[in-house]
């Protein structure tokens, strides 16, 4: 149950950033959550990018990076 209301705590916060720093700044062309996931989607394909965040010093988790991108997408799928 714990675990339960931290998550929520947290989604709370996460929504609370999104919309101070993506939905409310102009500069920003995405204007829905599923804006957000289709960017995220195609920065995540990036190999570059990809094997940049794979190798580097300050990677805290030690599974594969696959899936850890796709646990992503699919939470902030789970948001649309």
């Amino acid at each position: 149950m714990i675990l339960l209301m931290m998550m929520v705590h947290l989604l709370e916060k996460l929504k609370i950033c999104m919309d101070s720093y993506i939905f409310n700044d102009e500069d920003m062309r995405e204007n829905s959550m599923s804006d957000i996931v289709k960017r995220v989607e195609r920065v995540f394909q990036n190999s570059a990018y990809k094997q940049q965040v794979d190798k580097s010093d300050k990677r805290r988790i030690d599974e594969p990076i696959d899936e850890v991108f796709s646990k992503i997408i699919e939470s902030l799928k789970g948001m649309v």
